[in-house]
Order: structure tokens, then C-alpha cells, then sequence
């Protein structure tokens, strides 16, 4: 490449450098092949050394085409990290300290058998209040609610502890009613809610609160300056996650969701033509004409939102349950 311009024409160094570097792969092409594979395993390695597992190097070049990112709220824009704040009985025949204690005991027995973040709250204040489930408590059948909460048999009564939804299938309880305006208040401070019902009857209402990760406004800023779309996708109400929205600068909402709320609205983001418009069609793990979308959560409410995805990432600080 160097000797023949310089013995012939100088003017033919364009020429001459390309035939060189062509006889170069042609001679030794093991170089260049190899080269690939390696620049997978060194960024592997590093986003290990920072904690993060990838399941391939074909995830990390698609991140590089996202238009739009969902996010789960409870443990991935928030800590996870729950303190109760109001526990409010319903009934009117019975002391309130009494009410309360009953409703944190039912609470505890069916709770310490869940892995949400809330439970974990409601255990820790029940314990700083000296409140323990008798070794004689019975519990049996503890069954998750997709989208609505937990319950559990306690002493062969049926507990339920779960968000809005529970409350609307005791729309027409009279506590319920007088209730509602409580309820209200309480999301519109921000603050997560659910019911406690004992066969059937709405014994109480449990307020927690969970604080934003204090790196989440800067990490928005950084993605909207790359121009990606933010997303927040929860189950919680509306007054939590607008607080939340709020506090982080994430650029749109939807509360209220059920698992498969989620998966659709992550199917309409890869639908949504502005996103292919912008470029982020990604070759090989997108179907053609899908915009590049990832998810961030954390819970087994987000397992089908993060594998219909194109980049689905599991938070994992707190204990991912996927």
C-alpha cells in the first residue's frame, strides 16, 4: 500500500491503501472475525462488574435504538421501601386502638406470606408497635389477586387486602360509601391505599407511603435528552403515581393497570408510528415496522410487559421476583 504510489503515482494513494487493506482480510480475516464476539464479552463483563446481567450482546446494540422506555413505579422509580402512615378502622362499636390492632394482626398473618413492598412495611410497623400473630393463628389457602391484592384464610375467616379494585367489588357496603371520601384524600396525598375485608366486610383502610430513588430525576433528564419517551405503567392509583411523576419528571402516566393493561399498552408503543418514524426500528429482535421499546420493573406484574418488550430489564436491588 505504501511502496507502489511512491515508486509510480503519488496521486494513487486511495487506490493503493484500499487494495491493501483488502489483502489484508483476505490474509488474515481470523482477526477481524474474532474482534466481534470480544467486543460482546468485554461489554458483558463490564455491565456485570456494575451488576448488571445481560442475557445477550444482541440486548445491549438494541438499546442503543430505543425511542420510548416504560417503567414499573413501586421498587423501580421509587425505592420499595414502604412506611405505613394510616391505619384507619371502619367500625363504629369498637374502640379505635382495639381496631387497629386487630387490623394489623389480620394484616401481618396474611402479608408476611407476601413478597410485595408493602407488606414488608406492614410487618415492620406491627412489630415496632409490639403487635405479634399468636403461634395458634391458623393460616391457610394465601392466594395472590392479579391486579387486586392477596388473601389468605385466618382462623378460617377470609381476609382480603388488596387497592380499589377490592374496594369496587364492595361498592355497596355502607362503610365502603362512607369511606370513599377517605380513601380519596389519602391517594391524593400520594400515599398507596388498600382495604382490609374480613368475609366480605371492608374492616379498615391501611395508607404507606414510598419514596422516589433520589437518582431518578437526573436519570429522566438523561433519557429525555437522548430523546427517549418516559413512561410510567403501575397498578397503584392515580394520586400515587402523579406524585411520583412529579417528584422524577417522567413524561406520561397510566395507573390502575393490570398485568395485561401493561402488555398492551407496551404493544401500542411499538405501534406507534412517530416512535418508527424516528428510527427506532430495530433488525433482528423487533418484527417489522416496530419501534425499539423497553421496560423497567420489578414484580411478577410486569413478567409479560418486560418479555414482550424488545429490551426488558428487571430491577433486581430489592429483590426482583422475576
Amino acid at each position: 500500500a505504501v511502496v507502489p504510489p511512491l515508486v509510480w503515482d503519488a496521486a494513487m494513494w486511495d487506490v493503493w491503501l484500499k487494495n491493501g487493506l483488502v489483502l489484508l482480510v483476505i490474509a488474515c480475516p481470523c482477526a477481524l472475525v474474532i474482534s466481534t464476539p470480544i467486543t460482546y464479552v468485554c461489554a458483558l463483563t463490564r455491565a456485570a462488574r456494575f451488576g448488571v446481567l445481560c442475557k445477550g450482546g444482541q440486548h445491549l446494540e438494541s438499546l442503543a435504538n430505543l425511542k420510548a422506555i416504560a417503567l414499573d413505579k413501586t421498587g423501580t422509580l421509587t425505592e420499595g421501601r414502604f412506611v405505613l402512615s394510616d391505619v384507619i378502622p371502619l367500625a363504629a362499636d369498637t374502640p379505635v386502638a382495639e381496631q387497629t390492632a386487630q387490623i394489623l394482626q389480620l394484616l401481618v398473618a396474611v402479608e408476611q406470606r407476601s413478597t410485595h413492598p408493602i407488606a414488608a412495611a406492614v410487618c415492620k410497623s406491627a412489630e415496632e408497635r409490639g403487635i405479634m400473630v399468636s403461634e395458634r393463628c391458623q393460616v391457610s389457602d394465601f392466594q395472590t389477586m392479579p391486579g387486586e391484592g392477596v388473601c389468605a384464610r385466618v382462623d378460617g375467616k377470609l381476609v382480603e387486602v388488596g387497592n380499589a379494585r377490592l374496594g369496587a367489588r364492595l361498592a355497596t357496603s355502607a362503610a365502603v360509601t362512607q369511606q370513599a371520601a377517605m380513601y380519596q384524600a389519602l391517594t391524593e396525598e400520594g400515599k398507596t391505599v388498600v382495604w382490609v375485608v374480613v368475609d366480605g366486610t371492608a374492616v379498615g383502610l391501611v395508607a404507606a407511603q414510598d419514596a422516589p430513588r433520589a437518582s431518578a430525576p437526573k436519570v429522566m433528564d438523561e433519557l429525555h435528552l437522548l430523546g427517549i419517551r418516559t413512561v410510567m405503567l403501575t397498578g397503584d392509583n392515580e394520586g400515587a403515581a402523579r406524585a411520583v411523576q412529579w417528584a422524577t419528571g417522567v413524561t406520561e402516566v397510566h395507573s390502575g393497570l393490570l398485568p395485561e393493561d401493561k402488555t398492551q399498552l407496551i404493544a401500542e408503543l411499538q405501534a406507534d408510528q412517530e416512535l418508527v418514524q424516528a428510527g427506532a426500528v430495530c433488525l433482528g429482535l423487533c418484527r417489522s415496522e416496530q419501534a425499539c421499546v423497553g421496560m423497567l420493573g420489578d414484580g411478577v406484574n410486569d413478567a409479560p410487559a418486560l418479555g414482550l418488550a424488545t429490551v426488558g430489564i428487571a430491577m433486581g436491588e430489592n429483590g426482583t421476583a422475576v
